[in-house]
């Protein structure tokens, strides 16, 4: 399901259709899913590290989705009419209050992401579920490690993001907000099955249940993306 989804947003996106940019604008239904899902993830690991465990990783990686919720929205800058100060005019590569469009971190940002999410996200659960040493000393450090039942969707989402920017070689916003949408998904994971685990340990057994979560969210950020067609403000 999960696939095919991503099948029909790059086939649709070829078509550059009034749906497609209605849903992928700029604060648009995508963006804002991702938002809201950055930022609910950020608040449960605060939640994990406060009630089950004072491992330092949870507070780290619940700053990183609250900082990349608010870089999503500018931090608030359309949605209340904040005028940009004027040394992000000068600097900022889109005018917005925001770090990672500032010039100079805006070229390099993307590839950093990418490389940490492929080493973080992807190589360290397969080796941590196939290598007995390395996932000793994952333990050890108490690193909390992504799902592997999760990893098809944050595969989805890296994959579209290296094909437009590691082999279109471009910046399209269109398929970099279709990445971020996969990937904003599969950091809700990433709560859900650390909150489980460290609720009662039962983790991999939810997989199957909240993978239905993936295709429900795009598909509401389709349904609100026709409406803005329809109906556009």
């Amino acid at each position: 399901m999960l696939f095919l989804l991503a099948c029909i947003l790059l086939w649709v996106r070829s078509t550059n259709s009034p749906l497609l940019r209605a849903i992928l604008q700029e604060d648009g239904p995508f963006e804002n899913i991702q938002a809201v899902l950055f930022f609910l993830s950020g608040l449960g690991f605060v939640l994990i590290y406060i009630k089950n465990s004072r491992n330092l990783w949870y507070l780290a990686l619940s700053m990183l989705l609250i900082a990349l919720a608010g870089e999503e929205i500018s931090w608030g800058q359309r949605i209340f009419s904040i005028a940009s100060p004027a040394w992000e005019l000068k600097d900022n590569v889109q005018g917005e209050m925001n770090l990672h469009n500032i010039n100079g971190i805006h070229q390099h940002i993307r590839l950093a992401g990418i490389l940490f999410c492929i080493f973080y996200f992807v190589v360290i659960p397969f080796l941590n579920e196939y290598f007995a040493k390395v996932s000793s000393s994952i333990a050890k450090f108490k690193l909390p490690v992504y799902p592997i039942w999760g990893e098809l969707v944050m595969i989805i989402g890296i994959s579209v993001m290296v094909y437009d920017r590691g082999i279109l070689v471009r910046k399209d916003t269109q398929m970099t907000e279709i990445a971020e949408t996969f990937i904003s998904i599969g950091m809700f994971y990433f709560f859900l099955s650390e909150y489980w685990l460290t609720s009662n340990g039962k983790g991999k057994k939810i997989g199957a249940y909240i993978n239905i979560f993936s295709p429900i969210c795009i598909l509401l950020g389709i349904f609100f993306g026709l409406l803005h067609t329809a109906w556009p403000s």
